[in-house]
């Protein structure tokens, strides 16, 4: 029987933690310039310029959310392949938003997630076979991530501070 200690434990909580922000600010970010591609070729109307950076924030808080509700029962079942778990919930959440921003038909929410489930389980696979490295290159890039959406942020929300304070 395997002894789990309380380091191993907090090192998985803080890798889900750290997995769900990254996910979801790229998924985010993605939907925000997809959408905004999407209005340019003519596909969908209405797309404010706050989507860059409230998609990213959104999904972030969505995925965080997710990411507290998973790691709730791996500390009654610390066996619990807790980060494995992430990284299929979280490529599914992420791929249910591309896919479905990005086909030119409209697809039933059922059959979509099926899909995004079903990619997300052979991106899954993949990722358990470079764990150590993957992990490593979202705890390095989650600061260039985080660091885009402010800096997307300030950009958008500044020409709009700027074309009201000159006119």
């Amino acid at each position: 029987m395997a002894v789990y200690s309380s380091d191993d434990q907090r090192k998985a909580v803080i890798n889900v933690l750290v997995i769900a922000m990254w996910f979801g600010l790229v998924a985010g970010l993605l939907e925000g310039v997809g959408s905004f591609v999407l209005q340019k070729l003519g596909r969908i109307d209405g797309v404010w310029h706050e989507i860059l950076w409230v998609s990213p924030l959104f999904d972030a808080l969505l995925f965080g959310v997710s990411a507290v509700a998973l790691v709730l029962p791996y500390f009654i079942y610390r066996r619990l392949p807790v980060v494995t778990l992430a990284v299929f919930l979280f490529a599914t959440l992420t791929l249910f938003i591309w896919i479905g921003l990005a086909l030119p038909w409209d697809l039933h929410p059922a059959a979509l997630l099926l899909l995004s489930a079903g990619v997300a389980s052979v991106v899954t696979r993949g990722v358990h076979q470079h764990r150590t490295a993957l992990i490593r290159f979202w705890q390095r890039s989650l600061p260039v991530v985080a660091a885009i959406t402010i800096i997307v942020l300030i950009a958008v929300q500044g020409t709009f501070w700027l074309l009201e304070a000159t006119s």
